[in-house]
C-alpha cells in the first residue's frame, strides 16, 4: 500500500512539473535577439529592454501567481501559508459586499485570472522571482538534455546545481523608468512624458487605467482595476506602465507608476509612492537578466 501511495505521489509530482512547464511556455514571447553581435534568447513573457535586460510586457497576473502557489503547495507545502496573498485587503479598501466578494473571488476565480495579482508583500514577490528563475532555467536545461521532465519536482535541490541562463528579479528604479518612458531615458523623452504619443487612442479609449478612467465607470467590478493587457502598449511595447496598479521595484520602500486610484494631474512616471503592500493598488512585474549567451559566454 505504501509503495502504491509513493508511486501515486510521484506521478502527481511529475504531472505538476509537466503542467507548469506547458502553462509557463504556452503563452509567452519567444525568439532570439542580437545585441552587439551577441545572440540572446528572449525569456518567456518578456520583451527586450536594453543590453542583456528583458522586461515583462504585462503586470504579473493572478494566473501566474497561482501557478507559483500550486508548485509550492506540492513541493514545499511548509511555506504555502506564508506565501498566500492577503485577499482581505479588498475588505479593508471596500467594506461591505464588494470587498467580501473580491476577497473570496479575485485571486482564484477564473474570471479574474488575467488581472494583476495584488495583496502580495515584498518578501512574497522576491520568492516568486526566485521560483520563476528556477522554473525557466529548468525548461532550458530540459531542452538541452541536461535534465528530465519532473526531475526537479522530485529533487528540488538540483536547481542550484544546473547552469543558469536567466535571472528574474525586481527592476531598479532606473530600469523601471526606462521601460515606462517607452524604452528611452526620461531626460531625453520630454516629448512623451507618459511613455505615449497620446493618452487617448484613435477610438477615444484610455491607454491605461488611472483615476480619470475609474471615475467614468463607478459600478465596474472589480472597481477600477483592469486585466493586464487593457489599453494600449506604450512606445516601448509595455502595457500599463502608466497605471492600473503601482509596481514594486528593487527598493522595498517605494513603488513606481500610477494606479486606478491616482490622477494623472500632479503626477508623472517619475513619481514615487510609499510601498504600503500588501494592498489593492500594488502589483509587480519582473525584469530578466540574460546572464549567458547562446554560446555559453557570460555577458559583461
Amino acid at each position: 500500500m505504501n509503495n502504491l501511495l509513493k508511486k501515486f505521489k510521484y506521478a502527481a509530482l511529475l504531472y505538476v512539473g509537466i503542467l507548469l512547464i506547458i502553462m509557463l511556455f504556452s503563452q509567452c514571447n519567444s525568439g532570439i535577439v542580437t545585441v552587439n553581435n551577441v545572440k540572446m534568447e528572449v525569456p518567456p513573457g518578456t520583451i527586450w529592454l536594453k543590453d542583456n535586460l528583458f522586461f515583462d510586457q504585462c503586470e504579473i497576473r493572478n494566473l501566474d501567481f497561482m501557478e507559483f502557489l500550486y508548485w509550492i503547495h506540492i513541493v514545499k507545502p511548509e511555506k504555502e501559508v506564508s506565501l498566500l496573498p492577503d485577499t482581505n485587503c479588498w475588505i479593508k479598501e471596500y467594506p461591505g459586499k464588494t470587498g467580501i466578494f473580491l476577497a473570496s473571488n479575485y485571486l482564484r476565480n477564473p474570471k479574474f485570472r488575467e488581472y494583476p495579482v495584488i495583496g502580495i508583500s515584498y518578501k512574497q514577490v522576491v520568492e516568486y522571482c526566485a521560483w520563476r528563475t528556477d522554473r525557466v532555467n529548468e525548461y532550458y536545461n530540459i531542452r538541452e538534455g541536461r535534465l528530465k521532465i519532473g526531475e526537479i519536482v522530485k529533487n528540488p535541490e538540483l536547481a542550484d546545481k544546473l547552469p543558469k541562463l536567466v535571472l528574474f528579479r525586481l527592476p531598479t528604479k532606473e530600469e523601471w523608468e526606462y521601460a515606462a518612458f517607452g524604452g528611452k531615458d526620461s531626460v531625453n523623452n520630454k516629448l512623451f512624458p507618459y511613455g505615449y504619443t497620446n493618452l487617448i487612442d484613435n477610438k477615444k479609449r484610455f491607454v491605461s487605467v488611472t483615476k480619470e478612467y475609474t471615475n467614468l465607470y463607478p459600478e465596474k467590478m472589480p472597481p477600477g482595476i483592469e486585466c493586464v493587457e487593457f489599453g494600449k502598449r506604450n512606445n516601448g511595447g509595455f502595457y500599463n506602465m502608466l497605471g492600473n496598479v503601482s509596481e514594486m521595484i528593487g527598493d522595498s520602500t517605494i513603488v513606481m507608476g500610477l494606479n486606478y486610484n491616482l490622477y494623472l494631474e500632479n503626477n508623472s512616471l517619475k513619481s514615487e509612492f510609499k510601498n504600503t503592500a500588501p494592498g489593492t493598488f500594488i502589483g509587480f512585474r519582473c525584469i530578466a537578466e540574460n546572464i549567458v549567451n547562446k554560446k555559453g559566454t557570460t555577458i559583461k
